[in-house]
């Protein structure tokens, strides 16, 4: 298995369309990521240590997933970011296991 680490990662394909990773300073406010639909671009927070840039990479990464199917536009927002937020709680610990965050 390659290992990837948090900020190297430019480009990843979700269900067969490429997206875009932008790793730029996003603030200090609490924002650690957006997705930008449009022109299929996941921004993440270089502000932000490993642990929290590969946890947001992971739930940008729903999102996209969600929109990419379909399914995203039969949720309402609030369901969408809760569904969003379990999965990414749930597996970011697997993060550790991959290889995607600094150790």
């Amino acid at each position: 298995m390659r290992h990837y680490k948090a900020g190297t990662v430019k480009f990843i394909s979700v269900m067969g369309q490429w997206w875009r990773v932008v790793w730029e300073p996003l603030g200090h406010d609490g924002l650690h990521g957006q997705l930008i639909i449009d022109t299929k671009i996941i921004k993440i927070n270089s502000y932000d240590n490993a642990e929290q840039q590969a946890a947001t990479l992971l739930h940008e990464l729903f999102h996209a997933i969600l929109f990419t199917s379909g399914q995203g536009f039969d949720l309402e927002s609030g369901t969408e970011e809760a569904l969003v937020r379990a999965l990414e709680h749930g597996l970011a610990p697997v993060v550790k296991i991959i290889g995607l965050e600094d150790e």
